[in-house]
């Protein structure tokens, strides 16, 4: 349930996951979607962040103790403890006597995959080191590995969670081991959790004696460089691409619900985990540049997201069938009186005749993505603007055309992966149909 995953977050502004961003554009006002909750793979190299996880409940799990090793099959059966992923003994073993590697028993990596990183990698990497930001716990600094960007997460002595423990008149040993299990357990989850909007865990470095004086400098986590999602990103994204990072969320969140060992709680909502404005977590608001027909289904899954109301599982189906309806078309209505156009085949208008519309892809031109050409004949008609359009090969990640729409139309260009469709009325002008030659 969604209120079993976000039981620690009682507090409004982290139940309140939608917000309205009224915006000026071309004249006239709008209501736009503003912030989107963590990010989707494909559309920005998402979650730059790192989730520090506490399993549901500890009651539920105190009767299942876990034995002294772990295989995959206990983990499978939920007989992991929020604390056992902070033990270097269940999950890893120690290597030559200098760093703990984990059992091949406890690993869930494929086999195509290469090996983890291991401590002589990582600092091999130290001269391409460059530094990125500091977080509460850990210092980022990106890398490049094998012609690949890769961030190196370590220590931050100065960071905030290491002044806590000070000024808490907690000695200094006991601090460096409550950061050591905080990166112990990042890893143990970055291994354990695999699903497409988690980043994946490329290496790691755990010295055999991790929280000692001379060690902890050395603790590293090495994972994929994504891009930070800001509010400048998000107020570019068209409706179509924020509903990707939407459908994405839900299924994460149902990822999470589903472990075996219990429904995941994300306990750390912070500005480099999620996206933030005014203070609260926002996930998106579409309601007023959605497709008008499927508002229904909008308003009923903002309402449930928002009152918590609903599985997990059947809010991500109720999104999947927004994302079929949208992606088929099936909520679109065709005009009946749009107009004629005549095609031209291996045709194109490439960089003449472009002009802004809303909820375009790019700024300067109107590219806009539609379930099929009728829905583009009458997205055109409805301009006055739109004289033609060009129909590419290209489709969106729910499947859906990629178009332009033109403003003027003259003698095209031989394009072999375009159709040009020209709006005919009285003043169009005869051209050329063989493209072929051009």
């Amino acid at each position: 349930m969604l209120n079993t995953i976000f039981k620690y977050s009682n507090k409004d502004d982290r139940k309140t996951l939608l917000i309205d961003h009224r915006e000026s554009k071309f004249g006239n006002q709008f209501f736009k979607p503003c912030l989107i909750l963590l990010t989707s793979i494909t559309v920005i190299p998402l979650m730059v962040i790192v989730f520090q996880w506490s399993l549901l409940d500890d009651e539920q799990n105190q009767a299942n103790a876990p034995p002294a090793t772990t295989t995959n099959a206990q983990w499978s059966r939920g007989c992991i403890r929020t604390e056992d992923l902070e033990n270097t003994d269940i999950f890893f073993q120690l290597v030559n006597n200098t760093e703990w590697r984990f059992k091949n028993t406890t690993t869930l990596m494929k086999s195509n995959m290469p090996p983890l990183l291991n401590c002589q990698d990582i600092f091999s990497m130290t001269d391409s080191m460059r530094f990125l930001t500091a977080g509460w716990t850990k210092l980022v600094y990106q890398a490049t590995l094998a012609k690949r960007k890769v961030a190196i997460k370590m220590v931050n002595f100065e960071g905030q969670m290491m002044k806590n423990c000070k000024a808490e008149l907690q000695s200094d040993q006991h601090c460096r081991q409550k950061i050591a299990k905080k990166f112990i357990k990042e890893i143990v989850a970055l291994s354990q959790f695999k699903h497409p909007n988690i980043i994946e865990l490329i290496g790691y470095c755990i010295p055999s004696d991790p929280s000692s004086e001379n060690s902890i400098d050395k603790l590293a986590i090495v994972s994929e460089l994504g891009e930070p999602l800001n509010l400048f990103i998000l107020l570019q994204m068209n409706w179509e691409e924020r509903l990707k990072i939407l459908y994405s969320i839900l299924k994460l969140l149902e990822y999470f619900s589903e472990q075996p060992v219990g429904g995941v709680v994300l306990n750390d909502l912070r500005a480099q985990q999620f996206v933030i404005c005014d203070k609260n977590l926002k996930l998106v608001d579409v309601d007023d540049v959605v497709p008008q027909a499927l508002q229904d289904q909008i308003s009923h899954l903002k309402e449930n997201f928002q009152k918590q109301n609903m599985p997990s599982n059947l809010l991500r189906q109720f999104a999947q069938k927004l994302v079929h309806n949208y992606s088929t078309g099936q909520y679109f209505k065709a005009n009946s009186s749009r107009a004629e156009f005549k095609r031209y085949k291996n045709a194109d208008l490439p960089t003449l005749f472009d002009y802004p519309c809303h909820d375009s892809t790019t700024q300067n031109s109107c590219v806009l993505s539609v379930a099929n050409l009728h829905e583009a004949q009458s997205l055109c008609t409805a301009q006055t603007v739109c004289k033609a359009i060009v129909w590419t090969n290209q489709k969106t990640w729910t499947g859906r055309h990629v178009v332009l729409f033109k403003k003027n139309f003259t003698q095209p260009t031989y394009n072999p992966n375009t159709i040009t469709f020209l709006k005919v009325d009285d003043n169009t002008q005869s051209f050329s149909e063989d493209t072929s030659q051009l």
